[in-house]
């Protein structure tokens, strides 16, 4: 028959294990490095913020040959097609190895941040990269779209996916309304 009372048996076994997970939960944390977000990245040596900005410039790129593979997959393309996808892809491939190599140029900042001056300059010449990039894609992308049927031009169409630097997941996707009803159907607040 069950009982309702904990024995004190139970509880002085129990107990010890509950403590050396603690315990070790916390011996993790302590050497666990910081997470290297914008207000940690400055606390991080200069050897950390290389290694960190090393693997996000690599990430990147590894993430965009990803992407292509994956669409690649997905539009099941028709030996007619393949040409054109191709073409695509060197543009995009070219393009995303452009911006991995320029990353990588740069070096993190110091110990203190860059002034709004250099953040602008900064994002002037990373957005004209991009509208660069996206020009040259455009010629391809056209070509491909129109070879494509009416399923696969689905695929490409979503917004996810749109040429790469179309809205993610969040403000702008267009399921945000649907995911999160407490902003309303256009995406703004309720009142």
């Amino acid at each position: 028959m069950p009982t309702k009372h904990v024995s004190l048996a139970t509880l002085a076994l129990t107990l010890p294990l509950l403590c050396a997970g603690a315990a070790q939960a916390d011996s993790a944390a302590e050497t666990a490095p910081p997470p290297a977000m914008a207000g940690h990245f400055l606390k991080l040596t200069p050897a950390q913020r290389a290694a960190w900005h090393q693997d996000h410039c690599l990430d990147r790129f590894a993430h965009e040959k990803a992407r292509l593979t994956y669409l690649e997959t997905r539009l099941a393309l028709t030996p007619q097609q393949e040409s054109a996808w191709r073409k695509l892809a060197a543009v995009r491939l070219k393009s995303a190895e452009g911006q991995r190599d320029a990353c990588l140029a740069e070096q993190p900042a110091g110990t203190t941040p860059p002034s709004v001056v250099a953040r602008a300059k900064h994002l002037q010449a990373r957005l004209s990269a991009r509208l660069t990039a996206l020009e040259t894609a455009q010629p391809p992308l056209q070509a491909l779209y129109d070879q494509l049927d009416t399923h696969q031009r689905a695929i490409l169409d979503r917004p996810v996916f749109h040429e790469g630097f179309g809205p993610r997941e969040g403000f702008g996707h267009p399921d945000f309304p649907h995911h999160h009803p407490e902003f309303g159907p256009d995406g703004g607040e309720q009142p």
